[in-house]
């Protein structure tokens, strides 16, 4: 920086000054380091612009930013990721020509607010560039969520989280903050994705780390990003004396999230982690059988209506083949969609042989002007043909009677699959979650079809309990009167010691015991 000790010619100023742009030119982190300023809220009032002093791990992000290549940071909270990325930022519009670049977080105000503060980060560009010496100001021009320098023509734009964030034009490159925490993040990649060819991902863990697309770029293995972490540890101002107090008052989550760089997932514990895409998902579509029988699980109601088409094989494999979902229609407007949906399948027998499976609950449930139930109105929007089927089961029996069927195999083969015409469904299942007091899912997007899985489930692949029973042999000596045989038999329904059980009844079949083994 120039900071000449004794007085200096106009001619020895100029010549210092083109000296000092030529080694900015070529060195940003002299630049950053020498001319940059920054805001430490620790220090005093008065001492809180501080000289941009880069640490070893900043010094590390500003080397891979300068490759402009795909980037990928998963961090503890402050340690001035953004902040860095701003300052490169303004060095790359003010010493290369035509420099593009994009800014994105999750609200307007994160990427530009109303007064342009440091809190944002087109605010820091513009309090760094406010705080150079005058012989570096180039002239800009900065309407709201832009900075443009003149005379290169580098243009650094702002814009809050959307999906069609970044598809005006194309950046050299596009940088999203905290893009674990964008809602549409999924959707917006798609755009950025096409809008730059180097995109830099910045964030701290997400605080559901299901079904979230950072997290999944993070699981990546041919990702092309390279990943780098940076925990506060790295923080030279940051020791044990900080960490205890700053986390005082934090739950043990937010300790992992916004420090310890931890996915949790204790707290949204997976309702079937048993469900895996490269296993239970084919790559082919499945198409209907005429030979199998056809069967439907559904789940009722108005913010959501799914009817799941599954068939049966006969070694008794099931097979999703196709998902319906819709919401806001009446009940004659789904039976309406489901005739269609049949006749798309090819499906040619009789309505009334399509074993359909539906809510207990919301099955019952009477309309408040018709005083009609959900299960009732289809009745007679069929003309009596769709008979719905429901059963009364535990939470947890829906779950063990799924789980088992998630890891039961036939002939080494998994014993449910799921089309690949059906991906809306594979992704509710890896999405479904259990709630905090583990007694039910989270309803969320996901929950319908789950739920519709899980009574066609419970239904076809029923747990049969372990019990013990009493066998009465008459007429045989020395057992006084009674001869009590335990025997720890598979049956639908406990039966206690006072019951007639005979040996004859069991292996006839009325208990249907041989029915239940093979099913």
């Amino acid at each position: 920086m120039l900071v000449p000790k004794t007085p200096l010619t106009p001619h020895e100023v100029k010549k210092k000054i083109i000296r000092e742009i030529q080694i900015c030119t070529r060195d940003p982190e002299y630049f950053i380091e020498n001319y940059c300023f920054a805001i430490n809220p620790d220090k005093p009032p008065k001492e809180r612009v501080v000289p941009f002093k880069l640490w070893p791990v900043q010094k590390k992000l500003l080397k891979q930013l300068l490759t402009y290549t795909d980037t990928f940071v998963e961090k503890s909270r402050e340690m001035g990721c953004s902040w860095l990325t701003m300052a490169f930022e303004l060095h790359q519009a003010l010493f290369t020509d035509y420099f593009t670049c994009l800014n994105i977080s999750r609200r307007e105000a994160e990427v530009q607010d109303s007064g342009c503060t440091f809190h944002s980060l087109m605010g820091r560009i513009k309090f760094m560039y406010d705080h150079l010496p005058k012989y570096m100001q180039l002239k800009i021009h900065a309407p709201f969520l832009t900075f443009r320098v003149i005379k290169t023509g580098s243009i650094i734009k702002g814009e809050s989280s959307n999906k069609s964030a970044g598809r005006d034009t194309q950046y050299k490159m596009i940088f999203v903050d905290e893009a674990a925490h964008i809602d549409c993040f999924a959707e917006m990649y798609k755009s950025c994705r096409n809008s730059s060819d180097c995109l830099f991902l910045n964030s701290t863990p997400p605080t559901d780390p299901f079904d979230n697309k950072y997290v999944e770029i993070k699981n990546m293995t041919a990702s092309g990003y390279t990943q780098l972490r940076f925990n506060w540890r790295e923080h030279p101002e940051k020791d044990q004396a900080w960490y205890k107090k700053k986390t005082a008052g934090m739950s043990e989550e937010e300790i992992g999230q916004e420090l310890e760089i931890s996915y949790d997932r204790k707290k949204v514990e997976r309702s079937y982690i048993e469900y895996a895409e490269e296993i239970h998902l084919s790559n082919n579509k499945f198409l209907y059988h005429p030979q199998f029988p056809l069967i439907v699980g559904m789940d009722f109601g108005l913010a959501a209506e799914v009817m799941l088409f599954f068939q049966q094989d006969k070694d008794k494999r099931l097979y999703l083949i196709h998902e319906y979902e819709e919401a806001n229609k009446l009940t004659p407007e789904h039976y309406h969609n489901f005739l269609v949906i049949l006749g798309k399948l090819g499906y040619k027998d009789n309505i009334s042989d399509i074993e359909i499976y539906g809510d207990p609950f919301s099955g019952n449930r009477r309309h408040r002007t018709s005083g009609e139930t959900v299960i009732q109105q289809y009745h007679q929007a069929s003309g009596g043909r769709m008979k719905i089927r429901i059963k009364t089961v535990s939470f947890d029996e829906k779950r063990r009677c799924a789980k088992a069927l998630l890891k039961a195999r036939v002939n080494g083969l998994p014993k449910f699959k799921v089309s690949s015409a059906c991906r809306k469904f594979s992704k509710c299942m890896g999405r479904c979650r259990m709630n905090k007091q583990g007694k039910d899912h989270v309803d969320d997007w996901s929950t319908h079809k789950v739920n519709a899985w899980e009574y066609a489930v419970s239904n076809k692949y029923p747990i049969i309990d372990a019990a013990i029973i009493d066998i009465i042999i008459p007429n045989q000596p020395n057992l006084n009167n009674r001869n009590l045989i335990h025997n720890s038999i598979l049956t639908g329904k406990r039966m206690h010691g006072r019951e007639n059980v005979t040996l004859r009844s069991v292996l006839s079949g009325r208990t249907n015991i041989k029915e239940d083994l093979h099913g």
